[in-house]
């Protein structure tokens, strides 16, 4: 039997059988693991979107800290702060839901999305100093849920602002990131760079951009690039897979997010994800992937199981 006969004939075992530590395992071993963001499940528990991820094959579920509620419901606030979930029991409490329904929290994205007065690159050292507070905050709540690591995008909490020139906004963010890494490897979380489209950010487009800032800070071991296929799409020069097979980004590629250039999910728009599968399977790549549609028209039932199956066809 094959490699690729192996891994799904496992996976068809284990989904028969029910145990989803055994479809992790095999997915591992035909090369990366998977995780489902939670933004699309409103009015959903969070008990009940773990299990339906379980259900589907994922191992892993990627949260957005803003859809979560104190009593662990969906949330959709205009404003959020992580305080309004009640601290580390919250966070220990979640972790237990996700082992209960056979998978784990990979980690977490849209850290700082729908937040006030947190920013990035801000030239306020008090501004910079509450957000350097606040990730620390978020790693404790990953670790303690279960991840391992956090997709930094919000493009409001790091766009240039008035009077900040790019060079500028480097070495503020750097500033920012040095006061945060003690706490990211006490904790062994990584903070992974997200490179995101022109229409949605001005600073770092592409993963060369945050290899740029990764390289500006001594390379330390706990900051990643984080790659994803809508952003790509719109913003790097080269084709998906070629900017995926880039040796100099390889070493710090450690998360992925898998959608359409549509915002929906892998499989529902124009994108061959074959050879971008192909791509991340001749890297090794290792990491989480994660399904992260942005746009909910198909519903979480069918943007949740149908993402999966579409990505499982090319391992």
């Amino acid at each position: 039997m094959n490699r690729r006969n192996f891994c799904k004939s496992a996976v068809l075992a284990a989904a028969v059988a029910g145990i989803n530590s055994s479809v992790w395992s095999a997915q591992t071993e035909c090369g990366m693991k998977f995780a489902l963001c939670n933004e699309m499940f409103v009015g959903w528990s969070l008990e009940k979107q773990f299990r339906f991820m379980g259900e589907c094959g994922y191992q892993g579920a990627e949260l957005a800290p803003y859809a979560l509620t104190a009593d662990l419901g969906h949330g959709n606030p205009e404003t959020f702060d992580l305080s309004s979930l009640g601290g580390t029991q919250t966070y220990a409490k979640i972790n237990k839901l996700a082992t209960a329904a056979g998978i784990q929290v990979a980690g977490l994205h849209c850290l700082l999305t729908r937040t006030k007065g947190y920013h990035l690159n801000s030239p306020d050292p008090d501004v910079r100093k509450k957000t350097v507070a606040y990730f620390c905050e978020l790693a404790r709540f990953c670790r303690m849920a279960g991840g391992s690591y956090m997709v930094l995008g919000s493009p409001n909490q790091r766009k240039l602002l008035p009077g900040v020139s790019m060079v500028e906004a480097y070495d503020l963010a750097a500033k920012t990131l040095d006061q945060i890494m003690p706490t990211l490897e006490k904790l062994d979380v990584t903070l992974a760079f997200e490179a995101l489209a022109p229409n949605e950010n001005e600073f770092i487009q592409t993963g060369r951009d945050a290899l740029f800032l990764i390289e500006k800070m001594g390379k330390p071991s706990h900051l990643a690039i984080h790659l994803d296929c809508k952003a790509m799409f719109a913003s790097e020069k080269e084709p998906i897979p070629t900017v995926l097979r880039d040796a100099a980004l390889r070493p710090y590629m450690k998360t992925f997010h898998a959608n359409d250039a549509n915002l929906q999910g892998p499989g529902f728009g124009k994108l061959d994800f074959a050879p971008i599968m192909a791509a991340l399977k001749e890297i090794k790549f290792r990491g989480w992937v994660g399904v992260e549609p942005l746009d909910f028209t198909p519903g979480p039932e069918r943007l949740g199981s149908e993402s999966l199956k579409n990505l499982k066809k090319y391992l």
